[in-house]
């Protein structure tokens, strides 16, 4: 469903109660229903916001990387949290953080390091040297956090073969 028709539905749902609260109290009781699903339906919005919150899907942005055998792959992420604290609190960098691309011919995990979130937005901007035996083809880049609250993210790249010399 989407969140317009989950919205329609949650306001129906919430209309009927009130017109049951009215025939029993008569009161300002729709007031307080209708305060209850304008701050519901703030709570709503701040989730599919364009703004990237440390709660929202983390991306890797490739930056420019050698996609082949000794070469480098250099790429950023940014809300690399211990924790989500969205709700308040303060938010700490992820502790125990790896990066590792899988070729889809061999599907071998392979360790590229451990980098460490910086920053206000605790953001991993790291190089990594790739491997001399390296598979082509497609592969799988990954970010993945081993505490708190688990990251796990992936990019499809296509490793190719490296340049003549």
């Amino acid at each position: 469903m989407t969140f317009a028709v989950l919205l329609t539905q949650a306001a129906a749902r919430s209309a009927s109660l009130i017109r049951m609260t009215q025939r029993r109290t008569g009161r300002g009781t729709p007031l307080v229903a209708a305060a209850a699903i304008a701050l519901s339906v703030n709570g709503c919005t701040d989730i599919t916001s364009d703004s990237a919150g440390s709660c929202s899907p983390k991306v890797i942005e490739l930056q420019e990387s050698s996609l082949h055998p000794t070469g480098v792959v250099h790429f950023s992420a940014d809300f690399i949290w211990e924790t989500c604290e969205d709700t308040g609190g303060t938010s700490r960098a992820a502790s125990d953080v790896t990066v590792t691309i899988t070729p889809s011919a061999s599907g071998e995990e392979i360790l590229l390091g451990r980098p460490t979130p910086k920053g206000e937005r605790s953001t991993v901007d790291a190089s990594f040297d790739l491997p001399a035996n390296l598979q082509t083809g497609p592969a799988v880049l990954a970010l993945r956090t081993h505490s708190g609250d688990p990251i796990d993210v992936e990019l499809p790249i296509e490793i190719t073969s490296a340049p003549a010399t």
